[in-house]
């Protein structure tokens, strides 16, 4: 199996785009990117998120630019 560590610096503009997820997070980790077409503007993925201390992923207001976003697990505050 290959793995691929990859760190990204995103642009102002898509920053406030995460903003969401920022405030009420503590860490975010990538683990499958299932889809991601340029064209269609389509990105789909599977993420952990570790929720900051006091928070719950109920807590995030997902905003417009997410279509779905679907909880497939809990353990603790991941």
């Amino acid at each position: 199996m290959r793995k691929l560590t990859v760190e990204l610096k995103l642009k102002d503009e898509f920053m406030t785009m995460i903003d969401f997820l920022l405030e009420k997070t503590e860490s975010i980790e990538l683990l499958e990117l299932l889809k991601i077409d340029f064209q269609q503007r389509i990105k789909m993925g599977i993420a952990a998120l570790i929720m900051k201390e006091g928070y719950t992923i109920e807590d995030i207001d997902i905003p417009e630019i997410i279509e779905t976003l679907a909880v497939l697990k809990k353990e603790g505050n991941r």
